[in-house]
């Protein structure tokens, strides 16, 4: 940073890439541009603090309401989302699902939410496998939207049954036009068994 007195005995200070003359901003009245902008940055960083503590506030609160969902009866979720769930096909390698799509499994857009079919995937590839087992991988790809009371169908297939490893691939399919809005794949470690 270099400084120098101007002819009029005014200090300049010359930074490599701002240089800030203060002969200008004292012949200016009132505030000058650049006390104006710092003053619009400590508004802006004030209003960004105050949204910043009603965002902490919102996560707080809602960390205090986690222990309710604790206290919620267990596999609540599996009930939540496969209440309507019909079997309409059970075949060594293949079973089929079928329901109406109800209202509380909508996302903001009123469609199917994502998170659903993914624990559809989990489950239904669960049922796939009696076997039973743990989830190594679920995949899901979401290639179209089902709406509130439209009928789906879910077919899963299982894929290959090693002596680790099952893999189930499902389609989901809107019943009426047999279209595909969604595939899945459901990768599980299969328990093993003893053998004494």
């Amino acid at each position: 940073m270099l400084t120098k007195k101007s002819e009029s005995g005014i200090m300049n200070i010359y930074c490599p890439l701002v240089i800030i003359d203060y002969e200008r901003e004292h012949k200016l009245e009132g505030p000058s541009e650049r006390a104006k902008q710092r003053n619009k940055n400590r508004m802006g960083k004030a209003e960004e603090r105050t949204k910043l503590r009603s965002v902490k506030n919102y996560l707080e609160k809602r960390g205090k309401t986690a222990s309710t969902l604790d206290a919620l009866p267990p596999k609540f979720l599996e009930h939540l989302i496969c209440h309507g769930l019909r079997l309409d096909l059970l075949q060594p390698g293949c079973i089929v699902f079928s329901m109406k799509i109800p209202p509380r499994l909508l996302n903001s857009g009123k469609y199917l939410q994502g998170g659903v079919i993914a624990s559809l995937v989990d489950m239904v590839g669960g049922v796939a496998i009696p076997t039973g087992g743990v989830s190594v991988e679920i995949n899901v790809s979401c290639l179209d939207a089902a709406y509130v009371h439209e009928e789906i169908e879910i077919e899963a297939r299982v894929l290959r049954v090693g002596k680790v490893i099952a893999v189930v691939s499902m389609e989901f399919r809107k019943k009426k036009t047999g279209q595909v809005f969604a595939h899945g794949r459901h990768t599980t470690y299969l328990s093993i068994t003893s053998k004494m």
